[in-house]
């Protein structure tokens, strides 16, 4: 013998569902509007933060209507602030030079996967287009990424062999050294 239906016709079923649903809701309806309420309240940290940042930068020049370019100028000098420290104010070949005698000394290919790691966040953090300010950013990220493609070019040729590796090194071919 099996279970006797609950409901005989699916009005029933649907009357029974939507007072259950109605119980639920009466039972949970602080917490329910407090996320409505926090899901469409205006994020005050960034206005905040964009403020702050326009108010640094020296932006006499910019338009009214602009007030964000200050904020991406900024960042952008921030940045090349940022990877010029990671070079250690190194020029990129002496840097990913660097980066293949470490490899070369430990045999650790999570050194050469980190370099590119941190120049790819700082390739992610670089912002878009904005006239001459998007020049400039421009050129640090075309800076970023021939590091980026300094560094992979030594993953690939670890990932060949060492000896791959050092043959190349000693005959100037890897892509950093034609530079």
């Amino acid at each position: 013998m099996g279970r006797r239906p609950l409901y005989l016709t699916p009005e029933a079923k649907r009357d029974a569902n939507r007072a259950k649903s109605r119980r639920s809701y009466e039972t949970h309806q602080t917490s329910i509007n407090e996320r409505r309420r926090a899901r469409y309240q205006p994020n005050t940290k960034i206005t905040v933060a964009r403020t702050s940042a326009a108010n640094i930068d020296d932006s006499s020049n910019l338009p009214e209507s602009a007030p964000g370019v200050a904020y991406c100028v900024g960042r952008i000098q921030h940045i090349q602030e940022n990877i010029s420290k990671v070079l250690n104010h190194q020029p990129p070949p002496l840097y990913i030079d660097a980066v293949r005698s470490a490899y070369m000394l430990t045999r650790d290919i999570a050194n050469i996967q980190k370099a590119v790691h941190k120049m790819r966040h700082h390739q992610a953090r670089i912002i878009g287009p904005t006239s001459k300010e998007w020049m400039d950013a421009d050129v640090v990220r075309r800076n970023v990424g021939l590091i980026i493609e300094g560094l992979e070019d030594l993953e690939i040729h670890v990932m060949m062999g060492v000896d791959e590796l050092d043959t190349h090194y000693k005959t100037g071919r890897l892509i950093y050294q034609t530079w």
